[in-house]
């Protein structure tokens, strides 16, 4: 299995790259539009989901016991959301997607300089 991580999908190589590179400490971590909480237990940190479009994320949290919930996961369409989201990725941290972000959104992409490809992962940082 770790002679194919990658193709299995599995998030144990961007786990590594990011604390290899110390990328995981003081940083917030973001999906783009995927669900990961491989990543969140291997790194032992909260991750901020984006979602746009993959149905992982459209979940249903009738019986959430409270609110909490909503900070991690954050609707780019949503114009109030957006706002956060920009607070997010303008702070120390790393983006981490399978997808191209679109068009609609430079701003996500913006404050990152790096970018490394790990398989159909891509971390910017």
């Amino acid at each position: 299995m770790s002679q194919s991580e990658l193709a299995i999908n599995s998030t144990a190589p961007v786990a590594r790259f990011l604390k290899e590179n110390k990328l995981d400490q003081n940083r917030k971590v973001i999906v783009w539009n995927f669900r990961l909480s491989s990543l969140s237990y291997e790194l032992q940190k909260e991750l901020y989901s984006v979602k746009w479009e993959h149905y992982s994320l459209f979940r249903h949290t009738e019986f959430q016991p409270d609110n909490s919930w909503k900070k991690n996961l954050i609707d780019v369409k949503n114009p109030q959301e957006a706002i956060y989201l920009r607070k997010i990725v303008n702070s120390p941290s790393v983006l981490i997607t399978k997808d191209e972000i679109p068009r609609e959104y430079p701003w996500i992409l913006a404050p990152y300089h790096h970018s490394k490809n790990i398989g159909k992962w891509t971390v910017y940082y």
